[in-house]
C-alpha cells in the first residue's frame, strides 16, 4: 500500500477463522491481509452511503456501478 508508513496503525482482534478467512481471500487476489481488510472496510462504508429505496416496509441498499 503505497504512503503505508504515514498512515495511523490499528490494531484489531478478531477470532482465528475470520483471519484465516482473510488470510485466505488475499491470497486469491495476491495483496497482504492489510490491503484485503482496508479494501473491504472501504467497500462495505460506500455501500451505507448508497441510497435505499422503501420496497413495501424493506429498505434496501441500492449499489449502481
Amino acid at each position: 500500500m503505497k504512503g503505508a508508513r504515514e498512515m495511523p496503525s490499528v490494531l484489531v482482534k478478531m477470532p482465528k477463522a475470520l483471519k484465516e478467512s482473510i488470510r485466505d481471500a488475499a491470497s486469491r487476489r495476491y495483496c497482504s491481509m492489510n490491503s484485503e481488510i482496508v479494501r473491504r472496510l472501504a467497500e462495505s462504508l460506500e455501500k451505507e452511503k448508497a441510497p435505499t429505496v422503501d420496497l413495501g416496509g424493506f429498505s434496501q441498499g441500492l449499489v449502481t456501478q
